[in-house]
């Protein structure tokens, strides 16, 4: 994880904060994924009302039985970080409504300003062809956003759905609303999450990499 250890030493609390540290470190060695955020994101009122999230930055990350999404290093990843669901072994669920209650899920709490559509992309990436798509909700809607893929192995954005339409939830109202992320083959990685209300948005930039909306305790 790469984690910075942020505790000042001195002579009241050095062995304290060296203890910290060192479980921080030795978290960070096993690949455990940092604490979950507490505040909700953000969704910019003017323009095309882009939310852009680091898929390891979520509120929740809820195990199954068999899987767990577990932060993975690589520095193709935007910030150098992303979300794998492990372990990989051919687990697949073809549709979203079967993955829901089996899959392990990652949750985003955001502040909607716009409702109605709101279209999808993800940036993604593959360990194989037997691990390449995955599940968005918005709560318990899920029929037009899940089955998203095809990722390839150097990472791109996919909006696309494999019935044949852009990827989007319909939201209900303005206010907070839960964004879920499952897996529909297990293995896939998840880098970034991108909402919008222009279906014509084109993510395919660095600036889209770079950008990320804002939580309250963005880290």
């Amino acid at each position: 994880m790469n984690r910075v250890c942020r505790y000042q030493f001195s002579n009241s609390n050095c062995l304290y904060g060296l203890y910290c540290c060192v479980w921080s470190l030795l978290f960070s060695g096993l690949g455990f994924a940092q604490a979950p955020f507490t505040d909700p994101y953000s969704q910019d009122v003017l323009g095309d009302g882009v939310i852009s999230i680091e898929a390891e930055h979520f509120h929740a990350n809820t195990p199954s039985e068999t899987h767990d999404w577990i932060e993975v290093n690589d520095s193709r990843y935007s910030g150098g970080k992303a979300m794998q669901a492990d372990p990989d072994m051919d687990t697949f669920y073809s549709q979203g409504v079967n993955a829901v209650g089996a899959s392990c899920v990652l949750s985003y709490d955001i502040n909607f300003v716009h409702t109605g559509t709101n279209y999808i992309v993800l940036r993604g990436f593959r360990p194989d062809s037997n691990g390449d798509s995955c599940h968005v909700a918005l709560g318990s809607q899920i029929d037009t956003s899940d089955r998203i893929g095809s990722f390839n192995d150097s990472g791109e954005w996919e909006g696309n759905t494999f019935d044949g339409h852009a990827a989007y939830v319909v939201v209900p109202s303005a206010g907070m609303h839960t964004l879920n992320l499952y897996f529909r083959e297990d293995g896939v990685i998840i880098d970034k999450i991108l909402l919008t209300t222009n279906p014509n948005f084109d993510p395919d930039n660095d600036s889209c990499l770079l950008y990320t909306s804002d939580a309250a305790d963005d880290r």
